[in-house]
């Protein structure tokens, strides 16, 4: 089967192939890291309009952190690059302003 190709049919209706979508999202500050917001704070899906497919948010951002982010709708390649039992390593890059207290560095690095 080629989906590219051929046509697939149910009960003579043509069934759409998956296209996948991908973006990255350069999320500022002050946006929470949810595709939505029971407390009507700015989310990540307010960045996306006309969206006719649910989007998942690959990994987290704390709100005050800015930086990029991946949004999909291939629920499962989401799911295996965030779930602890598929090993994935992330590495983050961060710019500190001041001087770091020693109580916060070395409970940040039993984390």
């Amino acid at each position: 089967m080629d989906a590219a190709h051929d046509e697939i049919k149910v009960d003579g209706l043509t069934v759409a192939t998956q296209s996948y979508l991908f973006f990255a999202l350069n999320k500022p500050a002050g946006v929470v890291a949810t595709m939505e917001d029971p407390d009507g704070r700015q989310c990540l899906g307010d960045y996306v309009n006309n969206r006719e497919t649910r989007l998942f948010h690959v990994g987290r951002l704390d709100t005050e952190t800015e930086g990029i982010i991946l949004l999909t709708n291939h629920g499962e390649l989401a799911h295996r690059l965030t779930h602890p039992k598929y090993g994935v390593v992330k590495t983050y890059l961060a710019a500190i302003q001041g001087p770091i207290r020693a109580t916060w560095a070395s409970s940040w690095r039993r984390a």
